[in-house]
């Protein structure tokens, strides 16, 4: 693990306020906050304090470096107001077949989101694979997540409050002079719901 190359302590001011789409509406960050890797080389950590995020502070994000993934998942594309509804639906066939992955026991699954323009986005739910797979079983995609610097925050709170975590991420890296890049990557799922997330948004 590369030590930490900086630690700098962020207030963002009141009047702050970052262009966002609907998507990336400011919310807030739920719970208390760790920090996970999930294979990740770390080049800087970076701490923010934010009342407009979370009323007592202490939100914490770094930006790491991400090598390139190999997920084989179900795939949807759905504008986003219809996300709500498909997302979940392929969840429910990713876990009926989850015996087609191979997975073990403890592992959790991810899903891969790239905003492909005009409101559009694809979505690939399943496990990240180290070998790529000579065939797929019917129905699964083979989908691959670039290498290159993410920002990075663990979500301890519920399921349903994921995407406003996944806001304040882009708040706060547009306030900050970090451009957020079309590629989100979220480690946690299972399929009884339970355990902390990690959360990666590309930064170009």
């Amino acid at each position: 693990m590369a030590a930490l190359a900086t630690l700098v302590l962020l207030a963002m001011p009141e009047s702050a306020t970052g262009r966002v789409t609907k998507l990336q509406a400011a919310m807030p960050v739920h719970g208390d906050v760790d920090v996970g890797n999930h294979g990740c080389r770390r080049s800087s950590l970076l701490v923010f304090e934010d009342r407009r995020v979370n009323g007592r502070g202490g939100a914490f994000v770094q930006i790491v470096e991400r090598p390139p993934e190999t997920i084989v998942g179900i795939e949807v594309v759905a504008p986003f107001d219809d996300l709500s509804v498909v997302v979940p639906q392929a969840w429910a066939r990713v876990f009926a077949r989850r015996s087609d992955l191979l997975r073990g026991p403890d592992d959790v699954f991810v899903e891969f989101s790239t905003d492909l323009g005009d409101g559009d986005y694809r979505e690939l739910l399943g496990a990240v694979v180290t070998v790529p797979p000579l065939s797929l079983p019917e129905g699964w995609r083979l989908g691959k997540a670039p290498a290159g610097r993410y920002l990075h925050h663990r979500h301890l709170g519920d399921e349903a409050s994921i995407t406003d975590s996944f806001g304040a991420m882009y708040r706060w890296a547009e306030t900050n002079e970090q451009r957020p890049g079309p590629h989100r990557l979220d480690f946690g799922y299972l399929p009884d719901h339970t355990g902390p997330h990690d959360l990666y948004l590309s930064l170009n």
